[in-house]
């Protein structure tokens, strides 16, 4: 079920990059940045469990030796940002603020971390979704 696989990545990978590009920049300029930040707070574990969940899924799904490898681990990569990165962000965001200026050094690593993290995962799953379309017997492809 490669293409189900592909379907159901396609479908994580663009609502990935309509949050990255459309959502965030969005809120950011609407809002002041304390708000901003309280409400991508609220949006970012539900953003990581739940693409990281459609990685597995899919790597199910797939049944693929590479697109499954590959999908496990970005989906392993989401789900760690889920449950380590985004308590240590938000601890030391929260440590910033209350005036600790080494948190506010482990906050912009840790931060950038998990954006550089994304931004590799959506290339990966922009390839996986190009190699369960272009295996064998893929019925998008071919048109069969």
């Amino acid at each position: 079920m490669p293409d189900l696989a592909a379907i159901v990545i396609a479908v994580s990978l663009g609502a990935m990059l309509f949050f990255s590009s459309v959502v965030a920049p969005t809120i950011f300029r609407l809002l002041a940045d304390d708000s901003a930040g309280r409400l991508l707070r609220a949006i970012f574990p539900t953003y990581f469990l739940v693409n990281g969940l459609a990685a597995l899924i899919a790597a199910i799904i797939a049944f693929q030796p590479l697109e499954s490898t590959l999908l496990i681990v970005c989906g392993a990569a989401m789900l760690a940002i889920f449950y380590v990165a985004i308590p240590i962000i938000n601890n030391a965001r929260d440590m910033a603020i209350s005036g600790d200026s080494t948190a506010k050094v482990r906050f912009d690593r840790w931060h950038r971390a998990t954006v550089l993290i994304n931004a590799v995962e959506m290339v990966a799953l922009g390839a996986v979704i190009y190699l369960l379309l272009n295996s064998n017997g893929s019925v998008i492809v071919d048109g069969a």
